[in-house]
């Protein structure tokens, strides 16, 4: 009897186990779920990692052949790092000058880069005497906009064409005419 009594006690602790855990794993389940789907950029850095490498003829082609004015005097493109990079200068002898660099953020490679030089920065200002930093608007869409003092340098990074991660430098520009400039450029 004795026997028996311990039997069912250990059927019933063994049953009642099974259930809770089935019960905990399927919580968790919906937990995940719904986490995934509410966080846009996590949604962003997969569809980034499933998409194919962009052509680095193609990246290229998307820097202007000059900005404000300035016509472009140094082209440079590489896939070395695992992304696609194009790089252009745009240099005058007035010692302004701005340089516009474009990185492909597909695959996996891209999607780091993207996350560690743009998404990680969104949302996170500086300021300081020298340099300022700030996520602001751009094209309805987020931007980071730099300015430094110390080298007169005002930078402008932001996401175009869903993938194409866009970085514009001015140096001896002021505010005004660096958001004209880049508003005119189409990527």
């Amino acid at each position: 009897m004795k026997r028996n009594l311990l039997l069912i006690t250990l059927f019933v602790f063994f049953f009642s186990c099974s259930e809770k855990s089935d019960k905990k794993a399927d919580e968790q389940a919906q937990v995940k779920s719904v986490n995934t789907v509410a966080d846009p950029k996590k949604q962003k850095l997969e569809r980034l990692r499933s998409m194919a490498a962009m052509d680095l003829e193609e990246l290229k082609s998307l820097l202007p052949l000059e900005v404000n004015g300035i016509k472009r005097t140094n082209l440079s493109v590489s896939s070395a790092l695992g992304y696609g990079m194009a790089h252009a200068d745009y240099e005058n002898k007035t010692k302004t000058d701005f340089r516009v660099t474009l990185y492909d953020c597909s695959g996996a490679t891209g999607a780091g880069l993207y996350e560690s030089i743009f998404l990680n920065r969104l949302n996170q200002p500086k300021n300081n005497e020298e340099v300022t930093v700030k996520t602001i608007d751009f094209k309805g869409e987020k931007a980071i906009e730099k300015m430094d003092g110390k080298t007169k340098t005002h930078t402008l990074t932001f996401l175009t064409n869903e993938r194409v991660l866009v970085i514009v430098s001015g140096r001896n520009v002021d505010t005004e005419a660096m958001m004209e400039s880049v508003q005119k450029l189409n990527f």
